[in-house]
């Protein structure tokens, strides 16, 4: 008995079509960082930059500029962001753990209260006026950092 498989195009589409049947129709896709940011990044021009779901985690970030680029859903632990400019930046549930971000220019509190900070059993003192670590609550969503490696 002789087997035929129809043309490439048509086996191809009812490949993809019994896929999807057997997966349903949502989309199960696995979203990975676009950017993963070097050791060392310092005085770099990230001005305007889409780094959403970028992984800065140990990078040296120091002096470079940040003005309105979007750091929501990045990783900033353990990240060196002294001397940057921060300016209508977004932190959208972005990772903030022991992070530095000492003479950071533009840093607001409405940045900081939108961002994941790790701050329990650590002390965070980032001299941002209206920030007030005590009564930080962390947004709904940044237990999505919960089993992610970090640093």
């Amino acid at each position: 008995m002789l087997l035929r498989l129809p043309r490439p195009e048509v086996f191809l589409l009812l490949l993809l079509t019994f896929s999807a049947a057997a997966f349903g129709e949502e989309d199960k896709t696995i979203i990975m960082p676009d950017y993963r940011a070097d050791k060392d990044v310092s005085n770099r021009n990230f001005e305007g930059a889409n780094l959403e779901l970028a992984d800065f985690s140990g990078s040296n970030a120091s002096g470079s500029s940040f003005v309105n680029a979007n750091l929501d859903y990045a990783n900033l632990s353990l990240a060196n962001f002294q001397n940057t400019n921060l300016t209508n930046v977004t932190f959208k549930l972005a990772l903030v753990e022991f992070t530095d971000f000492t003479g950071a220019e533009g840093l607001t509190a409405e940045q900081l209260y939108e961002a994941c900070l790790m701050i329990e059993g650590n002390d965070l003192v980032l001299g941002v006026e209206g920030f007030d670590a005590q009564n930080y609550l962390q947004p709904e969503g940044c237990q999505l950092w919960e089993h992610m490696p970090r640093g």
